[in-house]
């Protein structure tokens, strides 16, 4: 009875201490637990918000392109092809990210979807970067070319540069379809994308090189094209050579200039103390002309794209520095929290256009405020005539 008794004691300790190792465990584990549901759900709603400001800036930008003959020039169409490109990346791809997140960084779809996700993301990074290349080639032929910029550069020109550009983008994109250990989940980025590791390093890296190369070219190309814009802001002031005169039979280097503004004031009938008309004799303008205000309108469009690009450009820099850590070493030799945050940073680029254009382009504030004040005025109409 005795033996009986301690043993049931013994058992009885056992799980009381048990139960209470239990209770202590999940004590300790509550508050990362608490901290791990944070960072998911402010992953989700940042992911939405995203969302939802990519969608329906992109959206609203491409239509103010489309609607609006102020917005319908070279930067701007060229521009309407990277938001296109940043609309479908984020309706497309996004929203799986936000799948794998809610079960827990697992990809619960087909291997064929996250093949197809996979393909568009890496087509769809490359064409936003290409679109950029593209828009800084034609913003420095606008500034330096200009006269063949106008001539030659029209919309059957541009449209066979944007067909170019996406059919680089397939070219990048498309080869890794035949490898299959190169599109896949990877589950530290919660998204299908190019997988890089240490085990596909002979083909990843070229897409980290190529991508490095290109955004150099891109901030160098900027770089250049401010260069020229500001050798060429102050221009040199027209100076007038006087003429000299003998029994009023003018001679020497401004004897043309002289010559001209003596036969246009009679010709006008100026009168002597009046002065004369100088501009129109010499056939200059004021210097508020039509040339110089699109040249004021090309320099403002100029630097809202390189204020786009050097956004991209930033934004992607991590997520680069981040792949190369990869292909070099081992997963787990890059921090988590920094693998998070430079994947989220890749995901924040695709509202860059429509945040950027709205807050730092006067021309694009206008069309929009003018595209509201009508939709506003055609609504009070609606109600009236309902109201009658």
């Amino acid at each position: 009875m005795s033996t009986e008794g301690n043993i049931s004691d013994n058992n009885t300790s056992a799980s009381v201490s048990l139960s209470a190792d239990d209770i202590g465990i999940s004590f300790n584990d509550e508050p990362h637990h608490d901290w791990h549901a944070l960072r998911r759900y402010s992953w989700i709603v940042s992911m939405v918000i995203i969302i939802v400001i990519s969608v329906c800036g992109n959206g609203m930008l491409c239509l103010l392109v489309a609607i609006d003959k102020r917005l319908k020039r070279h930067p701007f169409f060229f521009l309407l092809n990277l938001s296109v490109a940043d609309t479908i990346r984020a309706g497309l791809c996004l929203p799986f990210l936000i799948s794998s997140v809610l079960h827990d960084r697992t990809w619960v779809h087909s291997n064929s979807l996250c093949e197809v996700i996979s393909f568009f993301n890496v087509y769809l990074t490359f064409g936003s970067l290409y679109s950029l290349l593209l828009i800084s080639i034609e913003r420095y032929m606008v500034l330096r070319f200009h006269k063949f910029h106008r001539r030659k550069i029209r919309g059957l020109t541009g449209l066979l540069c944007v067909l170019f550009m996406w059919a680089l983008s397939v070219s990048m994109a498309f080869p890794p379809v035949f490898n299959s250990d190169l599109y896949g989940y990877v589950e530290n980025e919660h998204q299908c994308n190019l997988k890089y590791s240490i085990h596909t390093r002979k083909d990843a890296i070229g897409y980290v090189i190529v991508f490095s190369t290109l955004a150099s070219f891109l901030l160098v190309a900027y770089l250049k094209i401010f260069c020229y814009m500001h050798a060429h802001r102050r221009m040199t002031p027209v100076q007038y050579v006087p003429a000299i005169s003998n029994n009023w039979t003018f001679y020497g280097p401004g004897a043309a200039t002289t010559s001209q503004i003596l036969a246009t004031s009679a010709s006008l009938g100026i009168r002597q103390g009046q002065g004369t008309p100088m501009a129109a004799a010499t056939g200059r303008r004021h210097p508020g002309n039509s040339q110089i205000r699109n040249f004021h309108k090309e320099e403002a469009s100029t630097k809202l794209m390189c204020l786009i690009s050097v956004t991209y450009v930033v934004l992607w820099i991590p997520y680069i520095v981040c792949c190369f850590c990869r292909t070099s070493k081992r997963t787990g030799d890059v921090p988590q929290i920094f693998i998070g945050v430079s994947t989220w940073l890749t995901c924040l680029q695709t509202t860059i256009v429509p945040v950027l254009s709205v807050l730092f382009s006067k021309e694009v504030r206008t069309v929009l405020n003018d595209f509201v004040i009508c939709k506003k005025a055609e609504n009070q109409e609606e109600i009236n005539s309902e109201t009658i």
